[in-house]
């Protein structure tokens, strides 16, 4: 996960001509990505007693949240 956001946040860094800041920031948001979202999971799930639920709603957040990046740079 941290490779593919470096990687990630390098391209869109690259379109702006700030490839190593896009780099360092895609790493660093896909740690707190992985971190905030296991919390978040866990919460869920206690809340609901089963982690299906919760895992569907990180799911949905992760799909929603992506589509809004890409409008953002697009």
């Amino acid at each position: 996960r941290i490779a593919v956001g470096a990687f990630t946040g390098a391209v869109i860094g690259a379109t702006g001509g700030a490839t190593v800041g896009g780099l360092i920031a895609g790493a660093i948001g896909a740690v707190i990505g992985t971190l905030g979202g296991a919390e978040l999971r866990k919460r869920l799930a206690l809340a609901f007693g089963k982690d299906q639920p919760a895992a569907f709603i990180e799911d949905a957040v992760a799909i929603v949240g992506g589509l809004l990046i890409v409008a953002a740079v697009a």
